[in-house]
């Protein structure tokens, strides 16, 4: 149940991998931009924040789009 928060032109994504390892998007955020964002934040968000569980998600995703 691993989630990616990252970034998919330019903005806010979560992904998941399939069975085959790959990376897929799961949801875009459309309406939230990460040029808004902090240079810290972007920078996270390209590197991708892996997260374990859908609460750690919720977490995540509290602090880029809220």
């Amino acid at each position: 149940n691993h989630y990616i928060v990252g970034e998919s032109d330019g903005k806010v994504a979560i992904y998941r991998i399939d069975e085959n390892g790959e990376k897929y998007i799961y949801k875009l955020f459309n309406e939230y931009s990460t040029s808004l964002l902090k240079e810290i934040d972007q920078r996270r968000l390209k590197e991708g924040i892996i997260v374990d569980s859908e609460e750690e998600l919720s977490d995540v995703l509290e602090n880029f789009i809220s």
